[in-house]
C-alpha cells in the first residue's frame, strides 16, 4: 500500500486484484499520482502518459494499446471525455469529441480524407450526416421515428 504522506516524484507499484502488474512513474500527491506521469499497464501492454489528478488520468494525456491503437486527448478519470484523436493499428483516425470512452461527434479519416461524420446517439446507432453535425433535436426533426433516441 503506497504511503499516504508520500509527496513529490517517484515510482508507484500497484498489482489488479488479477494480478496484473501496473508501474507509476511521476509527480505524487497525498500518496496517489497527481501531476505529470506515466502509468504503465505492464502484464497488459497498454500505456497512458499525461496528467493525473487524484489519482487518475485525467487531463491531457495518450493512451498506447497493446494491439497498436492510440488515443491522444482530454482524458476525465482514465476514459476519453473532451476532445480527442482515436487511431487505428492500421492508420484509420476518428477525431472529434467523447464522452465517457464513447464518441459523440466524431469525424473519420482514412489516408488522410474524411470518410465520414457521425453523430452518436444515446441510446446507440449513429447518424452519418455529409455536410454537419446534426443536435439532437435537429437530428428527431428529421428523423421522427426515431423520437425515442432523444432520451
Amino acid at each position: 500500500k503506497p504511503n499516504t504522506k508520500q509527496n513529490g516524484v517517484g515510482v508507484m507499484i500497484f498489482t489488479n486484484p488479477e494480478g496484473n502488474k501496473r508501474v507509476y512513474t511521476g509527480e505524487i500527491k497525498n500518496g496517489k499520482p497527481n501531476g505529470k506521469g506515466t502509468d504503465d499497464f505492464v502484464d497488459e501492454g497498454n500505456k497512458y502518459e499525461g496528467e493525473f489528478r487524484n489519482g487518475y488520468a485525467n487531463g491531457l494525456g495518450r493512451w498506447t494499446w497493446s494491439d497498436g491503437s492510440m488515443y491522444e486527448g482530454q482524458v476525465t478519470d482514465g476514459m476519453k471525455h473532451g476532445e480527442g484523436t482515436y487511431t487505428h493499428p492500421e492508420g484509420t483516425r476518428h477525431e472529434g469529441e467523447w464522452g465517457n470512452d464513447n464518441p459523440i461527434r466524431i469525424k473519420t479519416y482514412k489516408n488522410g480524407k474524411i470518410t465520414g461524420k457521425h453523430f452518436f446517439l444515446k441510446n446507440g446507432g449513429s447518424s452519418s450526416i455529409d455536410d454537419k453535425f446534426l443536435t439532437m433535436s435537429e437530428y428527431t426533426k428529421k428523423n421522427p421515428k426515431n423520437k425515442s433516441l432523444n432520451n
